[in-house]
């Protein structure tokens, strides 16, 4: 465990304390980021979404405006379907969806605002929700990562007291969750004080790295260990203060990204340890985060970035922190084609001229421009 008077005195010193270079795509030019293209979505005008997922060059994003998953084909960025069947915006944040979204094979996972967790089968044109999975919760079904090894689905209820952590097997529960896991006094970094944020699998380990903002141990923020099939959290916490992660995405070697709430602050840690490989006060107060393989980056949804909302890039290579491109206010959601390098951002309704209909929002695609 990393204490936090040393990642503290690791923060100060900022990008001098970079680790040596991992090998990875060249670093982009600053200001080599454009928006190169933007997306309408039919129906309702875009003022609320949350997570996005990309998988074989096709685009999802929770869309609670339209109670649906938007679907946009990579390889046509306006190929477009919508799958209905969720909550939408409803009473308030806590209680709305779809929220978090993952896509392994041909199942398709969304968490929504009435407590479940939506199973979609992705097989043909009309795709649609094939089972609705109750986590006995009474907010919302939020983030969730999948396990594709032993078919394990970890799904959190962040807004819930006490927030937790409920896993879908394939195998043997195929119409129910199990394996409750509460992030209460008796977890092993004590009680989460704000809820519970992105989830990542690592093939590597074969275990889940769970960001939690803050706990009564760890008010900063930490990370848990999560073994899928014992569904038990390991002794091991990495304390990340004053991260408050939000985001998590795993990069090459042991490198696993924080997306900090903390506006002024983006970190790196060594997913085997919790050391700190990297720091920047460049880009923070981010969301949602994606690695994209495709050219070695990194995105970030920094929608509460101290300087305004942004997308912000930093190489995996070095690593190294590369840029900030304005978006727009609530803009805390982003994910990466690795195919052709697009990076969708949704920008919210009426808050930002990026969208050629500011009135409607727009679902903006980032591109890095060739050199010259």
């Amino acid at each position: 465990m990393i204490g936090a008077r040393s990642l503290r005195m690791f923060l100060c010193a900022g990008l001098l304390l970079a680790a040596a270079a991992v090998p990875g795509a060249a670093l982009a030019s600053p200001g080599a980021y454009s928006v190169i293209d933007t997306i309408d979505v039919p129906g309702n005008p875009l003022a609320s979404f949350d997570i996005s997922f990309v998988d074989k060059q096709t685009y999802y994003l929770a869309d609670r405006s339209n109670a649906s998953i938007d679907v946009v084909k990579g390889q046509n960025d306006h190929a477009f379907n919508q799958i209905g069947g969720f909550v939408g915006f409803h009473v308030d944040n806590d209680h709305s969806g779809p929220n978090g979204v993952a896509v392994d094979g041909h199942l398709l996972f969304a968490g929504d605002g009435d407590s479940t967790m939506k199973v979609v089968d992705l097989t043909g044109k009309a795709s649609q929700v094939t089972s609705s999975v109750s986590t006995g919760g009474s907010a919302r079904a939020d983030e969730l990562a999948i396990d594709p090894k032993d078919r394990v689905v970890v799904i959190a209820n962040d807004a819930d007291s006490p927030p937790f952590l409920t896993f879908w097997t394939e195998a043997a529960h195929p119409t129910q969750l199990g394996g409750k896991l509460n992030i209460d006094a008796s977890a092993p970094g004590g009680a989460a004080t704000d809820g519970i944020e992105q989830s990542v699998w690592d093939p590597a380990t074969g275990k889940f790295y769970v960001a939690v903002p803050a706990s009564t141990a760890h008010p900063g923020g930490e990370v848990l260990i999560i073994d899928p099939t014992t569904r038990a959290i390991s002794n091991t916490v990495y304390d990340v203060n004053p991260c408050k992660p939000h985001g998590a995405a795993l990069g090459p070697g042991n490198q696993l990204l924080l997306g900090c709430s903390n506006k002024t602050v983006t970190m790196i840690i060594d997913k085997t340890n919790g050391n700190p490989i990297f720091s920047t006060s460049s880009v923070g107060g981010s969301d949602e985060v994606w690695f994209n393989p495709g050219d070695g980056n990194y995105y970030l949804a920094a929608s509460n970035n101290a300087t305004g909302p942004v997308l912000g890039v930093i190489s995996s290579a070095g690593p190294a922190f590369v840029e900030t491109d304005p978006t727009g206010t609530g803009a805390h959601s982003v994910a990466a084609d690795a195919k052709n390098n697009h990076v969708f951002v949704p920008i919210r309704a009426g808050t930002s001229s990026i969208c050629p209909t500011v009135s409607r929002g727009c679902i903006a695609v980032f591109a890095a421009q060739a050199k010259h």
